[in-house]
């Protein structure tokens, strides 16, 4: 009987731990921006590490490339898409970002599109 009560504390306990412990967080920030050739999106608060880079250029000449570059104060990811391809994610690693966590994504292309989407998940 002592058994089963102490298990039961024990497990209890643990469960609470689990509910105090908080999750991890979830962020993010987009930009949609139209009819240019660039298109920039800056932000504060990413934690670092991981980021996922997202990506839609509509309109436009159709095969012509999208450049884009995901900075923060010590690292850089890039990565090329076309127009009218389907939207698109990168996933950015080891992406290091001092408190804040100051961000910066520029789309950049030689031709214009009618519309491009960023944004920043994390």
């Amino acid at each position: 009987m002592k058994r089963a009560k102490f298990l039961a504390t024990a497990a209890l306990a643990i469960g609470m731990v689990f509910v105090t412990v908080p999750s991890a967080s979830a962020g993010g920030n987009s930009k949609t921006c139209n009819s240019t050739e660039y298109c920039r999106l800056t932000g504060s608060g990413f934690p670092g590490y991981t980021g996922h880079v997202d990506i839609d250029a509509i309109g436009g000449e159709h095969n012509a490339l999208v450049h884009w570059v995901f900075q923060t104060d010590l690292r850089r990811c890039e990565g090329d898409v076309r127009i009218g391809d389907p939207a698109s994610s990168w996933t950015c690693k080891n992406m290091s970002a001092p408190h804040p966590g100051n961000y910066t994504i520029t789309v950049t292309s030689s031709y214009r599109y009618d519309r491009v989407k960023v944004g920043l998940r994390w």
